[in-house]
C-alpha cells in the first residue's frame, strides 16, 4: 500500500501543551467534564497541520455539541447493555467528520451503526477474545481504516492505504515508551498516528488520483494471531506435564492453508458535474449551469471513453458508475438526451444515488424543464442533505417557474449549511427584489458583499441602490496583502471580522495578551485577541511587532471571535501563520497604554482591523 495525497506536519512539541494542560490537567481537574472540549481542540490542533489533496483543513467541532453527543451515546449504550455501542461510534465519527472542512467543503461521514455492527463484534469482540488479546492490535487497525474508508472528505472519494506495519510500529514504540517516561511521550506517539493515517489517505477523483484497495484483514496473518494462543497454551501444558510425570510428547501435525489471490477489478473513476455559478447574472434570474464544455487543460477524447464504457456495459448492464460516467460524456458532447437516458438507468439500478438526480436536473435546466429540474434536485437534496449546490439550484429553478417564495426557502436552507457563501446571498437578495420586499432585499445584497460576492458588488454599483455600502468597501482602509508602508487611521480601531463590520469599544493588555472587542454582553459580538508571549518581567512600552505573511514561527497567535446567528457562544478561528501586522504600543500611564494596529488575517473573508487604540493595563 502506497503513499497517498495527504500530509501531516505536526511535530510531539507543538501538541505538548494540549496533551498536557488539556486532555490530562484539566480533564483530571475536572473529573473529566473538560474532556469534550480538550478533544475538540485537539482535533483543530491537527487539522491545522494537516492538509488533504493540496487543501487547507479546519475543524469547527465544539466542545459543548460533543459533549451532549458522549452522554446521550453513553446513556443508551448502557441502556442496552452495550448493544447501542457500535451507533454510538458511528455518532462519535458522524461529529468529527461533519465538522471537518477540507478547502472549505464539508466532510461526510457514510458509516452507520448496523453496517458496523457486524464488524464490531467480529474484529473487536470475538477475534480478540479467541485471540487472548492478541487480534486486538489486528481489530484496532481494521477500525481505523474502516473509519477512513467510510468518510469523504470535503464530499470526495475517500480510500485508505496506511499498511499494518506501519501502524504495528508505532503501536509498539507507544506501548514500551509512554510507561518508560510516564507518558512524557504521548504528543510524540500521537504525532506519529497522525501523520500514519493522514499519509495513507487518498482524496479526490480524476485519472491522476490512485485510490487504495479497500483494507481486509490477511488470511495467513488472521490464523497466526487465533492459533498462536492454543499453541502456545498447549506447549506449556505438555511442557509441565513431561516435567511432572515424565511423558513424551507426540508430534503435532502441521495444517497448511490455500492461498488465496485476489481478483482485481478495473475501476472507474466518477467525474463528477458541479455546479458553476454564472460570472453576470441578469435581472431576470440567477441560473445553474452545466459544467465548461470546452476543453481545459487536457483534450478528452469523448469518443474513446464512450467506446470503453459501452463495452463494460456489455460486460456487466448493471454498472452504475458505468452508466454515470457516459452520462457525464454524453452531456459535454451536448447529448443530453442520450446523457438522461443514461441517469436516468443509473438511477434504476441505485436510487440512492443523489448526483445522479443532481446532474439529471442541471440537463433539466439547460432543456428548459424547471418542474422537471425541480423534482430531481429536490429528491439530490434529500440523499446528500449536505449538498448546498442542490438547495441552490432548486431555488434557481423554482425562480425560473416564478415560485418566489419557495425559491426563498431553498436559498435560506442552502445558507444553513454554508452560511458564508455571498453568491447565495445574492441570488436571495434577487428574489426578494422580485417580490418587492426592498428592505430584506438589500440586506441580501449588503451580506453578499461583505462575503465577498463580485455579482452583487457590481449590481449594487450599477443601480446605485446602496451607495453607503459600495463607498465603505472602496474607501482605503481595508484588507491589505503586504502592510509595507502603510498608513495606519488616527481615528478608532475599526474592521471586518468574518465578513461583518467591526467597532472596537473596549481595548486590555493583561498577562500580555491584548483582547479588541465590542459587544456590552459577557461575550462579544466580536473580539481579536493577541497572544504577544512575552517573557517574565517584559513589557511592551515603547515596543512594535511587525508581522509579515512569509514570516515564519516565533510570531504573535491571533484569534478572532463572531457571534454566529443561531447561537450564544462565539465562534473561534485561530492564526499562527500567514497573517500581517503592525502593532506598536507607546508608554503606559495611569493604567492605560496608547497604541496602534493594522492587522490582516488570512481567512477567506478577509477580516481585517485598522486605527488607533488606548488599552487598559491589568
Amino acid at each position: 500500500m502506497g503513499k497517498g495525497n495527504c500530509e501531516f506536519n505536526g511535530t510531539g512539541g507543538q501538541y505538548f501543551p494540549t496533551v498536557f494542560i488539556h486532555m490530562f490537567l484539566l480533564t483530571a481537574i475536572t473529573f473529566g467534564i473538560y474532556l469534550p472540549w480538550a478533544l475538540a481542540r485537539l482535533l483543530r490542533l491537527k487539522a491545522s497541520h494537516t492538509t488533504i489533496n493540496g487543501k487547507k483543513v479546519v475543524f469547527k467541532g465544539r466542545g459543548s455539541d460533543f459533549l451532549v453527543i458522549l452522554v446521550v451515546n453513553l446513556i443508551l449504550t448502557i441502556v442496552t447493555l452495550g448493544l447501542y455501542g457500535p451507533w454510538a461510534i458511528c455518532k462519535v465519527c458522524d461529529w468529527r467528520v461533519r465538522n471537518t472542512f477540507v478547502g472549505e467543503k464539508q466532510s461526510r461521514f457514510t458509516g452507520r451503526g448496523g453496517d458496523f455492527f457486524v464488524f464490531y463484534l467480529i474484529h473487536l469482540l470475538i477475534l480478540p477474545i479467541l485471540s487472548l488479546g492478541i487480534y486486538s492490535i489486528v481489530g484496532m487497525y481494521r477500525f481505523f481504516a474502516w473509519k477512513e474508508e467510510h468518510t469523504k472528505y470535503g464530499d470526495e472519494r475517500t480510500s485508505f492505504g496506511g499498511g499494518f506495519g506501519g501502524f504495528f510500529k508505532i503501536s509498539l514504540a507507544g506501548c514500551i515508551l509512554n510507561p518508560i517516561t510516564l507518558n512524557l511521550f504521548a504528543p510524540w506517539h500521537m504525532c506519529m498516528l497522525y501523520r500514519w493515517q493522514v499519509q495513507g489517505l487518498v482524496v479526490g477523483d480524476g485519472t491522476e488520483v490512485k485510490h487504495s484497495p479497500r483494507v481486509k484483514t490477511n488470511f495467513l496473518l488472521l490464523i497466526i494471531f487465533l492459533f498462536l494462543p492454543i499453541f502456545v497454551i498447549i506447549g506449556i501444558s505438555v511442557m509441565t506435564w513431561s516435567l511432572k510425570d515424565k511423558f513424551k510428547s507426540g508430534s503435532m501435525g502441521t495444517v497448511q492453508f490455500d492461498n488465496f489471490r485476489q481478483m482485481k477489478r478495473e475501476s472507474i473513476q466518477k467525474r463528477k458535474i458541479l455546479i458553476k455559478m454564472t460570472d453576470r447574472i441578469k435581472k431576470e434570474a440567477p441560473a445553474a449551469s452545466l459544467p465548461d464544455e470546452k476543453p481545459q487543460k487536457e483534450a478528452i477524447n469523448y469518443e474513446m471513453e464512450i467506446k470503453r464504457l459501452d463495452d463494460l456495459i456489455k460486460m456487466d448492464g448493471n454498472n452504475t458508475d458505468a452508466f454515470f460516467n457516459r452520462a457525464w460524456f454524453y452531456a459535454s458532447k451536448g447529448n443530453l438526451d442520450q446523457a438522461v437516458k443514461d441517469y436516468t438507468r443509473a438511477i434504476e439500478i441505485d436510487n440512492k444515488l443523489g448526483k445522479a438526480y443532481y446532474n439529471r436536473g442541471l440537463i433539466h435546466v439547460k432543456r428548459g424543464d424547471f418542474m422537471l429540474a425541480v423534482k430531481d434536485f429536490e429528491t439530490a437534496s434529500e440523499l446528500t442533505p449536505l449538498d448546498v449546490d442542490a438547495f441552490c439550484n432548486k431555488g434557481n429553478a423554482n425562480y425560473q417557474l416564478g415560485r418566489i417564495d419557495l425559491a426563498i426557502e431553498d436559498y435560506t436552507d442552502a445558507l444553513k449549511i454554508k452560511p458564508d457563501d455571498g453568491d447565495i446571498y445574492y441570488n436571495r437578495a434577487i428574489a426578494y427584489h422580485a417580490k418587492g420586499e426592498e428592505e430584506k432585499s438589500n440586506s441580501d445584497f449588503k451580506k453578499a458583499v461583505s462575503l465577498g460576492s463580485k455579482n452583487a458588488s457590481d449590481y449594487l454599483r450599477k443601480t446605485e441602490k446602496d451607495d453607503k455600502t459600495v463607498s465603505s468597501l472602496e474607501r482605503e482602509t481595508g484588507w491589505k496583502e503586504d502592510l509595507t508602508n502603510v498608513k495606519i487611521p488616527e481615528s478608532g480601531l475599526k474592521g471586518m471580522i468574518h465578513g461583518e463590520e467591526f467597532t472596537a469599544d473596549k481595548v486590555k493588555l493583561e498577562n500580555g495578551i491584548l483582547t479588541i472587542r465590542d459587544g456590552k454582553d459577557f461575550f462579544p459580538e466580536h473580539a481579536v485577541m493577541i497572544f504577544l508571549f512575552l517573557k517574565k518581567g517584559e513589557t511592551v512600552e515603547g515596543k512594535s511587532f511587525d508581522v509579515k505573511r512569509i514570516t515564519g514561527f516565533g510570531v504573535p497567535h491571533i484569534h478572532i471571535k463572531w457571534m454566529p446567528d443561531s447561537g450564544k457562544i462565539p465562534n473561534t478561528d485561530m492564526f499562527t501563520k500567514e497573517y500581517s501586522m503592525h502593532l506598536e504600543f507607546e508608554t503606559i500611564k495611569n493604567g492605560k497604554i496608547p497604541g496602534k494596529i493594522y492587522l490582516c488575517m488570512p481567512d477567506k473573508l478577509k477580516s481585517y482591523a485598522a486605527g488607533s487604540f488606548t488599552a487598559t493595563v491589568k
